[in-house]
């Protein structure tokens, strides 16, 4: 998980959501932790994760530090962008 919490000490103890992405339909974990100001009253659809290697998710298998790498790791999940947009824009639905 990140280090905001030590880049900015302000934020330590602020943190409004963490999840992890087969809370909202996709099968797989990768924790992240949101800050901000936002419904975090957000439907949840829980799956079990799909292990697919030793490490156990599926993102655990991009490994490296390479630009496409850290492309990859930084989409946001579909399921959880759903679940936002429905909890922070009621009347758009």
């Amino acid at each position: 998980m990140g280090r905001l919490d030590e880049c900015v000490p302000e934020l330590k103890g602020k943190r409004l959501l963490m999840f992890d992405p087969c809370e909202f339909g996709d099968p797989y974990t990768k924790r992240t932790i949101l800050w901000g100001h936002f419904s975090p009253f957000l439907v949840r659809h829980i799956l079990p994760p799909e292990r697919v290697s030793a490490q156990g998710s599926s993102v655990m298998r991009l490994g490296g530090r390479s630009a496409r790498t850290k492309q990859r790791l930084s989409v946001t999940p579909p399921g959880f962008a759903s679940a936002f947009f429905q909890a922070n824009n009621p009347a758009r639905l």
